[in-house]
């Protein structure tokens, strides 16, 4: 048994300081596809002249550096180069997500959208796999091209930012 009188004068005292946010999602892509992989911080603080903001990929590669509200491509991996896309003029706004294009397999694997100036990490779980079923029934407006491809990049980022509502 114990003796509490002995510990009378003494008192540890522990603080955790729980400062860093991190969230994760999954994402499916196909062979030769796109996808989009989401980064949006919407809690403020963001530095004048927009954050560092890094992507990484399961090997720490570099897939993109964003710098001062530009994207830096000049440490990028090799296996990213040409095919991977951003979207500036959302910077200002907190997002900072990217689209990797023809996807491969081996693309497959964790990515983390790090922005260290306010702590903040967000992970994205990329599934590369299978192959993409035509459609039998033709869709409206425009046939096939840079619109359909667009439509489900909003329609994935519009899905990620319900779901993240409920994770945030």
């Amino acid at each position: 048994m114990m003796n509490f009188r002995r510990l009378e004068g003494s008192c540890l005292l522990v603080v955790f300081s729980l400062t860093a946010v991190s969230c994760q999602v999954q994402v499916e892509g196909f062979p030769g596809g796109e996808v989009l992989l989401p980064c949006i911080y919407r809690r403020g603080g963001l530095p004048q002249g927009g954050p560092n903001v890094f992507w990484r990929d399961k090997d720490d590669s570099i897939v993109l550096d964003i710098k001062a509200n530009k994207a830096d491509t000049s440490l990028q991996n090799k296996k990213f180069t040409g095919r991977v896309e951003t979207f500036p003029e959302f910077y200002p706004k907190g997002n900072f997500s990217i689209v990797i294009k023809k996807l491969q397999e081996a693309d497959s694997g964790p990515y983390e959208c790090n922005i260290p100036a306010v702590d903040y990490a967000f992970r994205v779980k990329l599934t590369v796999s299978g192959r993409r079923v035509a459609m039998t029934t033709p869709r409206p407006g425009p046939a096939g091209g840079a619109a359909e491809g667009l439509s489900s990049i909003l329609l994935t980022l519009l899905s990620v930012l319900l779901s993240a509502r409920h994770v945030l």
